[in-house]
């Protein structure tokens, strides 16, 4: 968060040089996504209540005029594990990632079509700063329903079972 907020800030990054600490993000659309990532960004920073509570309620569930693949989604996920909220970042990640094992594989073509296959990335749940998350029991069933378990499980284990004993690298390696 500190390397972002410096990016941020930094007039030399900036692709508008009104001089507002916020002119780096002015390719991302005003709406929803800007103003959720500002909030989470000064939630980490200040960790004070009324912020911390300001980002959940703009982070969760995802606002209906996010589109797949935002910035805000990612930076929600890192935010509210920053501030401790697993259950936020859950109740975020069950409405944000796709459910392959939902249905059958007509119903999953149907789904996948209705989105037009976009979905949010799954790569903010590698990083170092969710690795509460994935301590979490809970990152289990997230993997699975997202089709990551599956894709562990056939050879490619995640990199970071190699330095995290989490219940996710448990279960593979007892398979």
């Amino acid at each position: 968060m500190v390397t972002a907020d410096a990016l941020l800030n930094d007039p030399k990054t900036a692709s508008n040089s009104r001089g507002h600490s916020w002119d780096a993000m002015t390719p991302i659309a005003v709406g929803g996504a800007r103003e959720t990532i500002e909030l989470v960004l000064r939630a980490v920073r200040t960790k004070s209540p009324a912020d911390v509570t300001a980002m959940e309620k703009s982070c969760i569930p995802p606002p209906r005029d996010w589109t797949p693949p935002d910035p805000a989604f990612g930076t929600c996920l890192v935010g509210l594990t920053l501030v401790g909220n697993l259950d936020g970042v859950f109740a975020l990640a069950d409405r944000g990632y796709r459910d392959v094992e939902c249905c059958s594989p007509a119903d999953q073509e149907r789904q996948w079509l209705v989105t037009g296959g976009d979905y949010y990335p799954r790569e903010a749940l590698f990083g170092k700063a969710l690795a509460p998350v994935r301590a979490d029991p809970r990152f289990v069933q997230l993997a699975r329903r997202t089709g990551l378990l599956a894709y562990w499980k056939s050879g490619h284990p995640p990199d970071f079972c190699s330095f995290e004993r989490v219940p996710v690298c448990q279960l593979l390696r007892a398979n």
